[in-house]
């Protein structure tokens, strides 16, 4: 994150839906974007970093329609997870928002090559 600040760019933060799940995405979203007052975002203070990140876009798995991937999901079983993690995290809309951050939202979809497209 202090990288991101130093090279003035957003950052990224992929959600791991192949080996991990929907209550890991809840637990980062909650560290990097929840102010105080709840277990991780005070750890995320203790740790130094009084702010919120408000990490404003979020990658919902990488590549899971890859064979290759550890956790390959199936394009409808990814859509389900995809779907109940979002909603999970209050991303239920197209574009998500709380006092402090707005968060788009979007899909991937295998393409007739067989690699992922946004």
């Amino acid at each position: 994150m202090r990288w991101s600040v130093k090279a003035s760019v957003e950052p990224m933060l992929a959600v791991n839906l192949g080996t991990r799940g929907v209550a890991e995405a809840v637990n980062l979203i909650e560290y990097t974007n929840i102010p105080r007052s709840t277990a991780l975002s005070d750890l995320r203070v203790a740790n130094g970093t009084k702010d919120p990140y408000t990490i404003r876009m979020w990658c919902l798995g990488n590549e899971m329609d890859g064979l290759w991937q550890v956790g390959h999901k199936t394009a409808h079983e990814y859509g389900r997870l995809a779907a109940e993690t979002a909603g999970r995290c209050g991303w239920s809309r197209p574009v998500w928002s709380s006092s402090s951050v707005a968060v788009p939202i979007g899909a991937c979809r295998p393409s007739p090559s067989g690699r992922s497209r946004c």
